[in-house]
């Protein structure tokens, strides 16, 4: 009954992960762990690695993306990103 969370976006590098990639370790995550006992996360906080606020709201918002790219192959109910909304962005 219990959720293991597992990390999937990195606290240690800047680079953000894409949501394709996410998808994919999410993918492989499945194949040891029901998709109801599995939640996602990063591997740690971003505070004390001094991740900069654009950087891991970035990060936050791919791992949301590849969240719902398996919610999607799964026939799962995909939850509204407002960071990926074209319509919302202002620098487009």
């Amino acid at each position: 009954n219990k959720k293991i969370a597992v990390g999937f976006i990195s606290h240690r590098a800047l680079q953000i992960e894409t949501p394709e990639e996410i998808a994919e370790d999410v993918r492989r995550a499945l194949k040891y762990i029901d998709a109801e006992h599995l939640a996602l996360s990063s591997d740690c906080g971003f505070g004390r690695q001094g991740v900069p606020r654009p950087i891991a709201f970035h990060k936050a918002s791919a791992l949301a993306q590849g969240a719902n790219i398996v919610r999607r192959e799964l026939g799962a109910k995909e939850t509204h990103i407002r960071a990926a909304d074209p319509s919302l962005q202002i620098d487009v």
